[in-house]
């Protein structure tokens, strides 16, 4: 920040030495209003002595000096907040905060914004692809005790660029979702019935696929612009930078958006992993619901291909975090068949009009056959949302929390290598061994006699 820093220096030693003071207790409203006051400042890595004797000194209590010290705090948080205005030049309206962390963020990405067309499709835009998910690296990387949000984003991404990649090798990848449409209308019980697969091939033309990718690759703008200048505010000029950047928000979610950078903020300064992860997942929920699920509906909704392709997409997608499971993994479809094994339990007197039970003996049996389908689409919140909450996001919270060290290895293989490993081609040969082999047959008998 372009502070004043010889202001600062005095505010620091100011701090300090009321700190070394011991003379008594604040009475207790200027003791709530100078940690209120104390609250609000979010100062950079260099000012953080001056905050941490602010903090000591509203803990511990002084009774003499104690407005002294409130009028010292006022003053920091307006001298940062003024440095924030004059910084980015404008006064700090909401337009203009965004469109100057915006710009910061395209800068530590190392991307540039005129060339960022998702239109052009992936050979235009591949490095900034590839950009984006380092970005995220980088982020996590500065701050792995808080910023999961960013981690999840940076390894998970890949997986998305294998898909990326396979949508430029339209002749190969068409002959392999045709094969895998047509197996999944052929089963029993399958989401997609059999016509469906005759659509879907007369549908799946090269121009179809480019559409899919260009989406996909909006889908990766769209977050980015969201979430980086978010990241960089935060990291740039903490709460005050947040709150001015979500004073006005497009997706009608700033408030939310605020208290989820508060709960990361309080959980950093108070060593709070629960507080640090629900504003993580916040984060993640806001990207899910509000940036990107209307893209998901649009491709769900596109004609021919639209409910195939986002199924195949919720067939084959692989968990991208280490010990996650697969959609199909966690939420297999079953089919259940039941009949009447035994002697008759009515015979028909009147046809149609009148039946009379029987003594008989028998059991109903049901046979529930699991298959290695999904029982959901991903392209729908909801069954996407529920991945996410009840298995990707506590694996992944459990390794932030726990094995940071997993996730950096992760990390620091570069991007290109792991979406090579989430590419179709790569998944292949596992593919049909899971839809080929992973099947489970159930049978329950019910037995019973009388009439």
């Amino acid at each position: 920040m372009s502070v004043e820093r010889g202001r600062l220096d005095d505010v620091r030693g100011d701090l300090a030495t009321l700190a070394g003071l011991s003379l008594g207790g604040l009475e207790y409203a200027a003791q709530v209003v100078a940690a209120e006051l104390v609250e609000e400042l979010t100062l950079l890595s260099d000012l953080l002595g001056a905050k941490a004797a602010a903090m000591e000194l509203a803990d511990s209590g002084f009774s003499t000096g104690g407005a002294y010290l409130m009028g010292q705090v006022a003053d920091f948080a307006a001298l940062l907040q003024a440095s924030l205005a004059d910084e980015i030049g404008s006064g700090g309206s909401p337009s203009e905060v965004r469109e100057f962390y915006t710009q910061r963020a395209y800068e530590a990405a190392g991307i540039d914004p005129t060339e960022w067309n998702p239109q052009l499709g992936l050979d235009a835009n591949a490095h900034i692809v590839e950009s984006v998910y380092e970005y995220y690296a980088d982020l996590y990387r500065s701050e792995p005790g808080s910023l999961w949000w960013a981690g999840m984003a940076a390894m998970i991404g890949p997986s998305f660029y294998g898909g990326f990649r396979d949508l430029e090798s339209f002749a190969d990848l068409a002959d392999k979702a045709q094969v895998v449409a047509r197996m999944m209308s052929a089963w029993p019980g399958s989401a997609q019935p059999a016509w469906v697969a005759t659509d879907f091939a007369a549908g799946f033309t090269e121009e179809e696929l480019r559409w899919y990718q260009q989406v996909l690759l909006g889908m990766q703008q769209e977050i980015f612009l969201d979430m980086a200048p978010a990241h960089e505010a935060y990291n740039h000029g903490g709460m005050l930078a947040i709150e001015a950047l979500f004073a006005e928000d497009a997706y009608r979610d700033g408030a939310a958006t605020v208290a989820a950078w508060q709960k990361i903020d309080d959980g950093r300064r108070t060593d709070d992993v629960e507080l640090i992860g629900a504003g993580n997942r916040e984060l993640l929920y806001r990207e899910q619901r509000h940036i990107i699920r209307n893209d998901y509906d649009e491709m769900r909704g596109r004609r021919l291909t639209g409910e195939v392709v986002t199924y195949i997409m919720t067939a084959i997608g692989a968990p991208s975090v280490p010990g996650a499971k697969s959609y199909p993994e966690l939420f297999p479809l079953d089919v259940d068949v039941s009949q009447w094994v035994g002697t008759p339990r009515e015979v028909t007197v009147i046809p149609w009009v009148y039946s009379q039970s029987v003594p008989h003996a028998g059991g109903e049996v049901t046979v529930t056959v699991t298959t290695p389908l999904p029982d959901g689409n991903i392209s729908q919140f909801d069954d996407r949302w529920a991945l996410i909450e009840q298995d990707t996001l506590p694996v992944y919270v459990d390794l932030a929390e726990h094995h940071p060290d997993v996730i950096l290895d992760v990390l620091d293989v570069p991007v290109g290598d792991r979406a090579d490993d989430f590419s179709m081609g790569a998944q292949w040969e596992d593919l049909l061994m899971h839809f080929g082999t992973e099947w489970a047959v159930d049978l329950d008998v019910d037995w019973s006699t009388g009439w």
